[in-house]
C-alpha cells in the first residue's frame, strides 16, 4: 500500500477537475488493488441537485485521479439520488478498448511473455513492462505419444576430416543436436553451433592445444569461471552458447533471428576473431561437414543437399498466439491477455505505472517484504477458514490493518509468524488484494493467497514429412519451414513494419532531444547520455533523456521485433541484409563520421502512420535537434543500405 491510496480522489471530465461543489457530494471512495487484473476505484456520491449530470460527467471522458494515477470511468449506476461510479486503471482500460487483431507465430525464442509485451507496448507504449522471466526458457507441455524413434546419429554414418568419429565425438554430437532440438533452434544457429564445435575441437571433449582451453567449445579457464560453466559440461555450454553467448554478442538463437549467416554467428559467439569477415570465413569452411552431421541426426529445414534424393525430416508448426482474431472469442485485448494468463498460470497486473507479467513461482522466491502476526504494530486481525470435514488447507488469509502501517505492494511476499498457526507459518504467502473501503479512513483489508502452479506453454506440432530435395541448382535445397522467420511477431498484415512505424510516430510525438549515447539502455527506451562515448558535450547535456542516431534506429527496429538489443552504428552495418528494402531501409555509414537513419515508404493502406506512398525519413541528427521525422540524404558519402528480408 505504502502511500498509494492515501490521498483524496479528484474527479475530472476531459482532463479538467469538476467544480468543488461536486466533491462535497462524494460519500465514500473504495480502492481495490489486485494481482488478478485491473485496480479499481469506486466512488459513491449523493447528488439530489444532479450536479454530476449537468457537468457532462456521463457524456464525456470522465476519470478519477488518486495519488497521481488516473482511473477511467467504466460503469455507473443510479438509485434514487445515490450514484455509484466505477473506475479502472487507465492502461487496463486502454487494453480493454483495443480490438486490433494481434497474432504472433512463435519463433525459436518467442514465448507468451514476449507476445504479451509486444501487445502492451503497441497499445500502451508509455507504460513499462516488467517480466523478470521474459528471457528465460519457459517449460513446454509434453504431449503423450506412442513410441518415439531413438534419437542420435546412427553409428558409422559420420566422419570428421575423413576419419570415422569415436565414442566421445558421437556422444558430444548427440548432446549438441539434442540441445538444438529441445530449444527448437533455427537452421542458421543449428549449423553455426555445429561449425563452432568442429572448428574448436572436432567435437572432442579434451583438447588442450588451444592456449590451454578445454571442452568441446574450447573455453579458456577464465572464461569458464566468468560464465560459471564447466567446459566439460557439453550440454550446459551448448545451451549457454545458444541462449546467451560467450562474449559481447547475444546467443546464437538471437543472432540467427537477426538474419546472420552460420559462420558469422559462430565467430561472434565464440569471439575467436576480431576481424568479423575472417572469423566468419574460418567457421564457414566447416559448413559442409556440419550439414552432414545435422542430416545424420535427423535433419533440419533449410539445409543444403548436394544430390537430388528423397528424404524424410521433421517439420514444426509453431504455436500461434492470437488476440481478437477469428479463432478467439475474446472481444478485446485485455480479455484475451487475461485468458492467456489464467490458462498458463501467469499474473497480469499493475503496480504504479508498470505492467507486471509474472508467475507465482517466481514471485514466491523473492525475499519476504514482511513477517507479521497479530502482535505486529498496525495489524488489527488475521483471519482464516479451515474445514476439518473436507480436510482442505487454508488457501486464503485476510489481514485487517491500518493503511499507513502496511508497506507491501500487490505481488509482494509475506511470511506469517508461528504464533498465527503452525500450518499457516509454513511457506510464504502472496499479497493478492489490497482493499480500502474508504480512502479517507485508515482501515484496510489485505488478502493473502498461496502461490499457484505455473502451467507449461503449448508445444509446437511436430510432423514427419517426405519430399524430394533439389539439386545444387537450387542451393537452398528443401523448402524452409517457417519458425518465426522474417514475419515473426505478426500483429497486423505486416507486423514488423506496422510496429516500426508505430514506434517512429511515438518517438516523433515525444520530441526527445538528440543525446549522445541515448537509447542504448535496456528495452529500447530513451535514456541519458551519461554513459556516452565522448567528453565533448557538457555533463548537463549528457543528463538529458533522449536518443542518438543508432539508439533511435535500434528503438524502432527493436519495437518492430527486428532487433534483440540496441546496436551502435558499427553494429547496424551488419544488421539484416545488404541492399535497399521494399518498404524500410536503414542507411548506415561508419566514415568519415558514424551516422544512420531510416527511410520508409509504405502503401496508403498499411500501418498506423499513413505515408500516402511518400518517403519519410526518421532520424536523430545532432545536438540541439529533436528525434523524429525529418530530412537526411544518402546520395553523398559512404552510405550502406541494409534491409530485413521481405521488408
Amino acid at each position: 500500500m505504502s502511500a498509494r491510496g492515501l490521498g483524496t480522489v479528484v474527479l475530472r471530465v476531459d482532463g479538467k477537475p469538476l467544480p468543488s461543489a461536486i466533491d462535497e457530494t462524494v460519500l465514500a471512495t473504495t480502492l481495490v488493488r489486485t494481482i488478478e487484473g485491473a485496480s479499481t476505484v469506486v466512488v459513491t456520491a449523493r447528488d439530489p441537485e444532479k450536479a454530476l449530470q449537468q457537468s457532462g460527467f456521463f457524456e464525456r471522458k470522465a476519470e478519477a485521479l488518486l495519488d497521481g494515477l488516473p482511473f477511467i470511468a467504466c460503469a455507473e449506476t443510479k438509485k434514487t439520488d445515490e450514484y455509484t461510479l466505477t473506475f479502472e486503471d487507465r492502461e487496463f482500460h486502454e487494453l480493454r478498448e483495443d480490438t486490433t487483431p494481434a497474432r504472433v507465430t512463435r519463433g525459436p525464442n518467442m514465448t507468451l511473455a514476449h507476445f504479451v509485451k509486444l501487445v502492451c507496448k503497441r497499445v500502451c507504449p508509455h507504460a513499462d513492462f516488467v517480466c523478470p522471466e521474459l528471457d528465460l526458457i519457459q517449460p513446454v507441455e509434453q504431449k503423450k505419444a506412442g513410441k518415439t524413434p531413438k534419437k542420435g546419429i546412427p553409428r558409422g554414418t559420420v566422419k570428421i576430416g575423413g576419419v570415422p568419429i569415436d565414442a566421445d565425438q558421437e556422444n558430444n554430437i548427440n548432446i549438441v543436436l539434442g540441445v538444438c532440438d529441445s530449444l527448437n533452434v533455427p537452421t542458421n544457429a543449428r549449423i553455426a553451433i555445429v561449425c563452432a564445435a568442429l572448428g574448436e575441437s572436432n567435437f572432442k571433449t579434451h583438447d588442450r592445444n588451444n592456449l590451454g582451453a578445454d571442452g568441446v567449445f574450447q573455453l579458456l579457464p577464465e572464461t569458464a569461471q566468468r560464465l560459471h560453466l564447466s567446459p566439460y559440461d557439453t550440454k550446459g555450454t551448448a545451451e549457454h552458447w545458444l541462449n546467451k553467448g560467450y562474449w559481447n554478442y547475444p546467443g546464437g538463437i538471437k543472432l540467427a533471428q537477426e538474419g546472420l549467416k552460420p559462420g558469422d554467428i559462430a565467430n561472434r559467439v565464440e569471439g575467436s576473431h576480431s576481424n568479423l569477415a575472417e572469423g566468419a570465413a574460418y567457421y564457414e569452411k566447416y559448413r559442409g561437414e556440419a550439414e552432414e552431421i545435422i542430416n545424420a541426426g535427423g535433419g533440419t529445414s533449410g539445409t543444403k543437399h548436394h544430390k537430388s534424393k528423397s528424404v524424410s525430416h521433421t517439420t514444426v508448426e509453431p504455436v500461434v498466439f492470437e488476440l481478437n482474431g477469428k479463432e478467439e472469442t475474446e472481444s478485446n485485448t485485455l480479455a484475451g491477455i487475461e485468458s492467456y494468463a489464467q490458462k498458463y498460470g501467469w499474473r497480469f497486473y499493475k503496480v504504479g505505472t508498470d505492467f507486471h507479467f509474472i508467475h507465482d513461482a517466481y514471485l514466491i522466491k523473492t525475499r519476504p517484504a514482511l513477517t507479521i502476526s497479530e502482535e505486529t504494530p498496525g495489524i488489527i486481525d488475521i483471519g482464516w477458514e479451515l474445514d476439518r470435514n473436507e480436510k482442505v488447507k487454508t488457501s486464503v488469509v485476510t489481514v485487517e490493518c491500518r493503511a499507513g502501517m502496511w508497506t507491501a505492494e500487490p505481488g509482494a511476499v509475506i511470511k506469517l509468524a508461528q504464533s498465527v498457526g503452525k500450518e499457516l507459518s509454513k511457506g510464504n504467502w502472496l499479497v493478492s488484494k489490497i482493499e480500502r473501503k474508504d480512502v479517507t479512513d485508515n482501515a484496510t483489508v489485505i488478502e493473502l493467497t498461496r502461490p499457484q502452479k505455473a502451467i507449461a506453454e503449448p508445444a509446437d506440432v511436430v510432423k514427419t514429412v517426405s519430399e524430394v530435395v533439389k539439386s545444387p541448382k537450387n542451393p537452398e535445397g528443401a523448402q524452409q519451414i517457417h519458425q518465426g522467420g522474417p514475419n515473426a511477431g505478426q500483429l497486423t498484415e505486416d507486423s514488423h513494419l506496422y510496429n516500426a512505424l508505430f514506434q517512429m510516430r511515438w518517438i516523433d510525438k515525444q520530441k526527445y532531444p538528440y543525446v549522445l549515447g541515448g537509447g542504448h539502455g535496456p528495452d529500447f527506451q530513451a535514456t541519458t547520455g551519461e554513459k556516452g562515448f565522448s567528453p565533448e558535450f557538457s555533463r548537463e547535456a549528457l543528463k538529458q533523456i533522449g536518443y542518438d542516431c543508432s539508439g533511435a534506429v535500434s528503438s524502432v527496429l527493436g519495437r518492430g521485433g527486428l532487433l534483440s538489443h540496441p546496436y551502435t552504428t558499427e553494429g547496424l552495418e551488419y544488421w539484416g541484409q545488404p541492399g535497399e528494402g521494399k518498404y524500410l531501409t536503414v542507411w548506415v555509414r561508419s566514415v568519415p563520421d558514424g551516422h544512420c537513419f531510416i527511410e520508409v515508404n509504405v502503401p496508403v493502406s498499411l500501418g498506423p502512420e499513413n505515408t500516402g506512398g511518400k518517403t519519410l525519413i526518421f532520424v536523430a541528427h545532432r545536438p540541439g535537434t529533436t528525434v523524429g521525422f525529418g530530412h537526411e540524404s544518402h546520395t553523398e558519402g559512404n552510405w550502406k543500405p541494409r534491409h530485413w528480408p521481405g521488408l
